[in-house]
């Protein structure tokens, strides 16, 4: 019976959440407000264009950049407790995949501006909910709606639920 302890312990104490360390690590979009930040950073874009009257900019990087995986959240530590850490054994080769393949392949972050040059909205592969900021503030970006830098902080409002019938 002690091996059986030691068979959950050992992944327990190797993992331990090492696959949202992967998925946060690297260079955090969020954290540039301006064009000219952009630029500093990833130098001068390969495409550039106009979206729904916003003007956007593409950049192609093998740099690591940090995300925000379907997984990662509140959740991520539930199952991790309740597992013991087991979790991580199908997470961490899945985020070290991911890190490699955009690694070698490279891909393609995409901001859009405002009239004033402040950043609205953030993709990396066309996918802006994937995009996170260090804080891991959960957050829903959706495609469709841009990720304002210029609006006040503050709580988000709750989603309202209709009553039971």
């Amino acid at each position: 019976m002690r091996i059986a302890y030691l068979l959950f312990l050992v992944p327990a104490l190797v993992s331990s959440g090492c696959a949202g360390a992967i998925a946060r690590a690297g260079t955090d979009p969020t954290e540039f407000k301006t064009k000219e930040e952009v630029h500093a950073k990833f130098g001068e874009p390969y495409a550039k264009g106009t979206e729904d009257g916003a003007v956007y900019e593409d950049y192609f990087t093998r740099q690591k950049i940090a995300s925000r995986p379907p997984w990662l959240g509140e959740g991520y530590v539930m199952v991790l407790f309740m597992t013991f850490g087991t979790v991580d054994l199908f997470l961490v080769p899945q985020e070290l995949y991911l890190t490699t393949k955009r690694t070698i392949a490279g891909q393609t972050l995409r901001f859009t501006y405002d009239n004033l040059g402040n950043v609205i909205k953030r993709q990396r592969d066309g996918n802006a909910d994937e995009i996170m900021g260090r804080d891991h503030q959960h957050r829903d970006t959706h495609d469709d709606v841009p990720v304002s830098t210029t609006q006040a902080s503050g709580p988000l409002p709750l989603p309202s639920i209709p009553p039971l019938p």
